[in-house]
């Protein structure tokens, strides 16, 4: 393969294998190789955008993870940065590509069996780097300082002429290109053929892995100053910011004669010390550097004892934290035995450096936190942040030996403090929590290595809490440490962090674990099962809130755990993660089982206040009223303290979802109490979840965690969520800041369904029963309760419209399985099958407008109007995104929809099946024999066809085999060719027949319903004889047929309409009153509106363009005095004969309309209204009174941003907030002219 690769067959790699991915799952209904097609497309696209070859500025593996920082914190990739960085790939920043820095290629997905280093050498074998040729790859925890076997005074010697050291850099590696060897000869450099290492022939300095803009001269400044002062004359040109201090002992005989009163027991000799520029201070064997006096660099002079104690002491330590007992990582203690090698693998943390004013300032890689230990750094995080893991991986680090960059440390101490050693020595603490130590060091040994090394040990200590008291031997160490100048990294809380801030150098704040790391751990740990992996990810891709959760390590090790523990267990529910979690939380104190229960009780009841009013953060006011212990809700990880940049400390639960799940945890224990004044307090509780949106939203986690295990509460939840379907209170909308956290597809498909509920208002109400169903089913079959809760369930399925798509998967399915008795309950199932819609032609809806008259606006009006063009574009594109992914479906009646009809006996026929095909003209045959199977099961089917021409034919084997059942049938814009037709006129059942045509209609003696619309000809008299011949007929519905100029001219006359405005007042069940146009019409509205009184049941009044402006103000009043109490749409657009002011007094009078949920007030463009500010007040009370109110059309009404703004607050208070919605700008083909 790697003799074939070329350059341009690069980018036509392919990644993706969906023949991999339908062998995982075979049942779904899903178009794999489709999609994937698409995307290999888009891939290919990106390849062919990147550079290609060798990118010398990203040789580095520390920059090549830096640039994964750049990543969006949801990226779901089971690839981990450090992995990938090591893989030789860096991030673009285009989309997720990745590209190496060797060979180019580049990478979009990620593949859950491959690790990307394997992926990389599928893909592309020839890479050099993959290959482990020199390419000039610098490992992330290298340093620029090398070291030579060969360093032979010779070679040193050969090189100090400038013409030899340009000899040396004949074969100076290619990738160094940047790096000129005229500058490093300058130097002082000359090349040593190894890799890209250069070495100082006067100081024997040798550096290695140059990058792109290093200046050679600096370089060698800042690890070898030693040479300047030898060489003044390199010296002189080297950084102006390295020039040391004037000092009288530059001078190296001078040094010398300082050494005359050395100690005669020193070891060291005083030559040596003076060549390498120390001079003697006259304290007992302390010498100072005169190079770096000013940094007051003191050293004590080593002794071979020291040196020997040192070098055992650092073995010892070696081993220590290269023992299993060392590495392995226990999250919940000892008692689950599950734990990560830290050594074999380790989740990379987000980390973040922050300023004086504790402000973050950048987000850094291990790598530059391991370079950035300087005196004291601050690691500040929250209780399983993952602290106490970094601090134990740097140590196994720096006892593997192959990190660089921790080599400056000779020794490295991981301490966890304990607040019961307060009284040990520094010896003691380490020999107790060292493995081999114990006895062996004693306080001065130590004292003395710790002296002789300086900043050469470092302190990894973790735990720090100082409010439970440190041991003394740390305190003093942390205070003293400006004078022993040794390197200390200390993890800390947040709320502890006042208490250490003043002595450190440096501070960093851990964020959410980083998503990729919770994957890429994930995908290590059960890498034996990638259908367990597969399944999880995808379930990641829409479960937000479960996302949120892995954003924390804990949650992380509890699911490991679980899975461990549970492989056939239900293991993708946040539930799931939240009771493992507080399983193990449990475990780890077993001593204190009790007192931690009681205290998760205490604060549920914290957590379920502050959902109920958008509370997140708690004083010690809010925990001492409910007699939270503050010390030991800190102390079990419940709660977490915050202190920096306030007066009072502040309180909060580490992750929302702990939160709702202890308020979950509450609300059932309140519930299945015995005590009746804690069960009234649990139902106060769960009657505050009583809409719509707030089931669909954030509240339904309370109601799921509640609900996580057998309990009495569970009953008492499920009648509550059916007893709403019947509440008219449900249907508000309004949005608090707690539900402002729903997860965004939530919030997205509620957007959905509020629009459709625009169009079809009854849509709304059935969205809410399917919610509810669903979340009903699933809190019984997840409690294990369904034998108790499934009565209530069957019962609110009675007589109910089920649509079918909710029995293909998911607890309702089961429930149907189950309970086979459940199919007989619904009034009716519902299918629709959608295909391919082609555009709306706007050509001639916007021929129509060229015929109006162009308005004129002031400036401040022009957003009223948008251009035809763009809306027409827009509209393209969203159904073209709907069509694609349509597309991606393989079967319309997959398998699974017909499975719970196959537990129905096969004499016994379930009551109605509705039935509708949109845009589609044939079915695959799998669908067809699945579409006979569905009909067979049904007594009455509805069949209704919409643009769907040859349909009829295609599935005529499963119409034949159930003619008798087709008792309703439907065709819009769909011809029927002769077989079809007499198909059609075989159905000898039908009842209702809604047609364009009516040849068809003597054929159908059965018929009671007929809707008949545009009819192509005009013979009354043959419609009336074809009628005569169905006896049964009990509903005529003629739309839009030709009607001759006598019965337009009978709208027009007032007597006429005198009396069919009186002979209104006996239709007593009147739902909806569409008024038909004409003068006449217009005389007499007043009077039709008040015959609207007598109507209990009206619902929806129509009255369009002949509206007089009394008919308008009798519209109010007849609402003030109790009318149109169930109404819930008010159209009265186009009535242009009707002035600002009568609509102003119309809005002021206007209330008492408790069901109103949409009106229309809208005008043409050339009668628009420009709205004053009195009539903009009054509109909006008016709308504030209307308590369910969700769409308001007013398009040709003006409005400024000053009134938007007054109607953007208001709407924020109403009941409806969620959904309410106003239009009112206009769409044409031209702009409107701006008058200026």
């Amino acid at each position: 393969m790697a003799a074939q690769e070329t350059s341009a067959d690069i980018t036509n790699i392919s990644e993706l294998d969906s023949t991999y991915i339908e062998r995982l799952y075979p049942q779904a209904n899903f178009n794999f190789s489709k999609i994937m097609e698409e995307m290999e497309l888009e891939y290919r696209q990106i390849r062919k955008q990147q550079r290609r070859g060798f990118n010398p500025k990203m040789r580095s593996e520390a920059k090549r993870l830096k640039t994964f920082l750049s990543l969006s914190d949801d990226c779901k990739s089971s690839w981990a940065p450090s992995e990938m960085a090591a893989a030789g790939f860096y991030y673009t920043s285009v989309k997720t590509a990745i590209q190496c820095f060797c060979c180019g290629l580049v990478l979009l997905a990620r593949s859950l069996e491959r690790p990307p280093f394997v992926e990389h050498k599928k893909l592309w074998s020839s890479c050099k780097f993959i290959l482990g040729k020199e390419v000039g790859n610098i490992c992330k925890y290298d340093i620029r300082v090398q070291n030579l076997e060969n360093n032979s005074l010779e070679v040193k010697n050969k090189h100090k002429e400038m013409e030899s050291r340009f000899e040396s850099f004949t074969n100076w590696p290619s990738y160094c290109k940047e790096i000129q060897p005229a500058l490093l000869v300058n130097a002082g450099f000359f090349y040593t053929g190894i890799k890209d290492t250069v070495q100082c022939f006067a100081c024997s300095g040798c550096l290695g892995n140059w990058e792109e803009g290093d200046d050679p001269w600096k370089e060698h400044a800042k690890w070898f100053p030693e040479h300047f002062f030898l060489n003044p004359v390199m010296f002189l040109i080297s950084k102006e910011d390295l020039e040391p201090c004037l000092n009288i002992y530059k001078d190296e005989e001078i040094r010398l004669e300082s050494f005359k009163t050395w100690p005669q027991d020193a070891h060291a000799d005083p030559a040596i010390l003076a060549k390498v520029g120390f001079f003697y201070t006259g304290k007992n064997d302390t010498v100072q550097c005169f190079y770096c006096n000013g940094c007051k660099c003191l050293i004590s002079a080593f002794t071979d004892i020291v040196l020997d104690e040192h070098e055992w002491l650092q073995r010892k330590l070696s081993e220590a934290y290269n023992d299993f007992s060392f590495r392995k990582m226990f999250s919940f203690g000892d008692h689950t035995h599950f734990a990560v090698d830290l050594k074999l693998l380790y989740g990379d943390l987000a980390i973040v450096s922050k300023d004086i004013s504790n402000q973050p300032q950048q987000q850094l890689t291990l790598p530059e936190i391991l370079e950035s230990f300087y005196s004291i750094t601050v690691i500040e995080g929250e209780a399983g942040s993952g602290k106490t893991a970094l601090l134990r991986k740097i140590a196994i680090l720096w006892a593997s030996g192959c990190c660089p960059i921790l080599s400056r440390f000779k020794l490295v101490f991981y301490l966890s403090l304990n607040p019961g050693e307060r009284d040990q020595s520094l010896a003691d603490l380490i020999c107790n929590q060292v493995l081999g130590l114990k006895g062996t060091l004693t306080e001065d040994s130590l004292k003395n290595i710790c002296q002789s090394l300086t900043n050469e040990v470092l302190f990894l200590l973790d735990e720090f809490d100082k409010m439970n008291g440190l041991p003394w031997a740390i305190e003093d160490l942390i205070q003293k440490n400006y004078l022993d100048k040794h390197c200390l990294v200390i993890a800390v809380r947040p709320h502890q962090v006042r208490g250490i801030r003043q002595h450190a150098n440096t501070l960093l704040s851990i964020l959410e674990f980083p998503l990729s790391s919770t994957l890429y751990l994930l995908r290590k740990l059960f890498s034996y099962n990638v259908r367990l992996l597969g399944d999880f990810f995808i379930q990641l891709s829409y479960e937000e809130t479960m996302r949120s959760m892995l954003k924390t390590p804990l949650f992380v090790a509890a699911l490991a755990s679980y899975w461990a523990q549970n492989p056939n267990g239900n293991i993708f529910t946040g539930t799931v993660i939240l009771k493992a979690y507080r399983l193990y939380s449990l475990l780890k104190y077993p001593q204190e089982v009790d007192r931690m229960k009681a205290m998760m009780s205490a604060c549920g009841e914290l957590a379920l206040q502050g959902l109920f009013k958008s509370l997140f953060d708690f004083s010690e006011k809010d925990l001492s009223e409910i007699g939270i212990n503050v010390e030991e809700a800190l102390y079990f990880g419940l709660l977490s303290k915050f202190t920096a940049q306030r007066l009072q400390p502040l309180y909060k639960f580490f992750h929302l979802s702990f939160q709702e799940f202890l308020a979950g945890q509450k609300m059932s224990e309140l519930l299945a109490s015995d005590v009746q004044e804690d069960k009234k307090k649990g139902l106060e509780y769960l009657q505050q979840i009583n809409t719509f949106v707030k089931i669909n939203g954030r509240y339904q986690y309370i109601l799921r965690y509640a609900c996580s295990e057998p309990s009495k509460a569970v009953p008492i939840i499920i009648s509550h969520l059916l007893n709403l379907l019947s509440c008219k209170k449900s249907h508000e909308s309004c949005s608090d800041i707690y539900m402002q956290q729903t997860p965004e597809l939530n919030l997205k498909g509620y957007d959905l369904i509020s629009v459709a509920s625009n169009l079809i208002p009854e849509y709304y109400h059935s969205k809410f029963t399917e919610t509810v169903l669903t979340i009903a089913t699933e809190l019984a079959y997840q409690s294990n309760m369904i034998s108790d809760c499934a009565p209530m369930i069957l019962e609110i399925l009675t007589g109910k419209k089920v649509p079918l798509y909710l029995l293909k998967s998911g607890s309702i399915h089961q429930l149907c399985l189950d309970y086979p008795e459940s199919l007989f309950l619904p009034s009716r199932f519902e299918e629709i099958l959608t295909g391919r819609e082609e555009p709306i032609d706007m050509a001639a809806v916007e021929s129509a407008f060229l015929n109006l008259k162009v308005p004129s606006v002031e400036p401040i009006y022009t957003q009223a109007f948008q251009l035809f063009s763009n809306i027409t574009q827009q509209v393209k594109e969203d159904l073209d995104a709907i069509n694609n992914f349509r597309s991606y479906k393989c079967r319309e009646i997959p398998d699974s929809i017909i499975t719970p009809f196959l537990c129905v006996k096969s004499h016994e026929k379930i009551p109605y099946l509705k039935f509708a095909v949109k845009h589609m003209t044939s079915l695959e045959a799998p669908d067809i024999e699945n579409l006979k199977l569905l009909f067979s099961f049904f007594d009455n089917i509805e069949l209704n066809l919409k643009n769907c021409k040859g349909l009829l034919e295609n599935i005529k084997m499963a119409i034949e085999e159930n003619l008798k059942s087709f008792k309703v049938f439907s065709l819009d814009n769909t011809e029927l060719n002769e077989l079809e037709e007499n198909l059609l006129l075989s159905m000898s059942s039908l009842e209702s027949l809604d047609i364009n045509w009516s040849e068809l209609i003597q054929n159908c003696p059965n018929l009671s319903r007929l809707h008949l619309q545009n009819s192509p000809f005009f013979n009354m008299g043959a419609l009336m004889n074809a009628m005569s011949s169905c006896k049964k007929l009990t509903e005529i519905l003629l739309n839009e047929l030709n009607v001759g100029d006598e019965d337009l001219y009978a709208l027009s006359k007032k007597n006429l309409m005198e009396n069919f405005s009186l002979a209104l007042r006996s239709l007593m069940n009147l739902e909806e009153l569409v008024l038909p146009n004409g003068k006449g019409i217009r005389h007499t509205a007043t009077l039709i509106v008040q015959q609207c009184f007598y109507f209990p049941n009206l619902r929806k009044l129509q009255f369009s363009q002949y509206l007089s402006a009394e008919g308008l103000l009798e519209i109010a009043k007849v609402a003030v005095a109790g009318g149109f109490q169930k109404l819930e749409s008010l159209c009265l657009s186009a009535n242009h004969t009707i002035t600002e002011e009568t609509w102003r007094n119309f809005f002021q009078t206007l209330s008492n309309m408790p069901d109103l949920q949409n009106m229309d007030f809208s005008r043409l463009a050339t009668h628009q209204i420009k709205c004053q500010a009195t009539t903009v007040k009054s509109f909006v009370q008016c709308v504030s009174q209307l308590p369910s109110l969700r769409t308001i059309n007013m398009i040709g009404w003006l409005f400024d941003e000053k009134d938007l703004n007054m109607f953007e607050i208001m709407k924020k208070q109403h009941p409806q907030s969620k959904d309410l919605s106003l239009t009112w700008k206009w769409i044409l083909p031209f702009a409107p002219i701006i008058n200026e």
